[in-house]
């Protein structure tokens, strides 16, 4: 992958993480909201594995790429702490 396609990559990673913070913190009452937030994010790790794997798993790429998806689907690992905690405690939905 050339250099010009590598920024376009983490362009529209970057995009991708800003777009999902715009729709969890905007659009919550919208009915599709669960479904375009998971969109999102499966559309968020496969461009973050695609340039892990252009990059050979380079040491601080792959710290980039794991600060960016901490930032942009901090939703994700919201809900996954609050299932864990109701799952250990006995609360579980």
């Amino acid at each position: 992958m050339n250099k010009g396609s590598y920024k376009l990559l983490w362009i529209s990673f970057c995009l991708v993480s800003i777009l999902t913070w715009i729709v969890y913190s905007c659009l919550s009452g919208m009915d599709s909201y669960v479904t375009l937030l998971l969109s999102l994010a499966a559309i968020n790790f496969l461009q973050g594995l695609w340039i892990l794997i252009d990059r050979h798993f380079a040491r601080r790429v792959f710290f980039l790429v794991l600060l960016a998806l901490a930032i942009g689907q901090f939703w994700l690992f919201l809900w996954l702490g609050i299932f864990l905690l109701w799952k250990t405690n006995g609360f579980a939905p």
